[in-house]
């Protein structure tokens, strides 16, 4: 299978009632007028909502409408903390299907007295990722990149063990960095970036399914090639960490 996680992030304004987030650009989407245009990658399978007076957000396109555009409810007002689980909704069972080369809307009310930045990450695949189960291992990788606050940056990624020869699955990944709001993961040819909410420090929690193989497969990598993390964060961090969760060597 195959997912990718994308993200609509930038400043809205105060009110009562929505205002669009912007689509984040990177070279794995297709933006048009700040919405997502929808690839072959077409449904939903998991969503979350952070801004730190946002009070409401919603998703909006054609595929959506009816009964009504789908809320993304409970919202996140601080980047995830230690012993707080993000309030990541989670569509697996039921997925929220889009037809492809339709735009895809996401909108946020702000309920704070000025402009600041909001964030609607969502988790899009194929079809429903199955749990994968075996022997798992977590393994840490380095990154000493400066990144571009509100922006995807690319990180080249180090393994902090040298590994033996073979391929490996990965199964499951944790970002940080002291800002991070979302990582994704992925290597040189490979179209796709799956990934998940972003952590700030060692004790921040996951979001559920994240890890060791709750979402089943990732992707396939033999040793040999380069791991790149992008990172998503709100400061211009220099120094990130990637744990992989994977079964291999094959």
């Amino acid at each position: 299978m195959s997912f990718h996680l994308m993200a609509f992030y930038g400043s809205v304004p105060t009110g009562a009632v929505y205002s669009k987030v912007p689509a984040l650009q990177s070279v794995w989407e297709t933006i048009q007028n700040n919405n997502l245009v929808v690839s072959a990658v077409n449904q939903i399978i998991g969503a979350y909502a952070y801004g730190p007076n946002m009070v409401r957000a919603q998703l909006q396109s054609p595929s959506l409408q009816s009964p009504g555009y789908p809320d993304i409810q409970p919202v996140a007002a601080a980047a995830p903390v230690a012993g707080g689980v993000p309030p990541w909704h989670n569509y697996i069972a039921d997925p929220l299907a889009l037809k492809t080369n339709e735009q895809l809307s996401a909108y946020a009310i702000n309920g704070g007295t000025a402009a600041e930045n909001e964030l609607v990450a969502l988790l899009l695949a194929d079809k429903p990722p199955q749990p994968k189960t075996g022997r798992i291992i977590t393994l840490r990788l380095t990154g000493a990149a400066t990144l571009t606050a509100g922006a995807w940056t690319e990180v080249p990624m180090t393994f902090v063990d040298n590994l033996p020869v073979g391929n490996y699955t990965v199964v499951g990944a944790r970002f940080q960095s002291a800002g991070a709001l979302l990582g994704r993961v992925g290597y040189p040819g490979f179209g796709y970036r799956p990934g998940t909410v972003a952590v700030q420090s060692s004790a921040e929690p996951d979001v559920p399914g994240a890890r060791m193989g709750g979402w089943g497969e990732w992707f396939t990598f033999n040793s040999t090639v380069q791991i790149t993390a992008e990172f998503l964060s709100s400061s211009a961090d220099t120094a990130e960490t990637l744990f992989l969760d994977v079964i291999g060597p094959q």
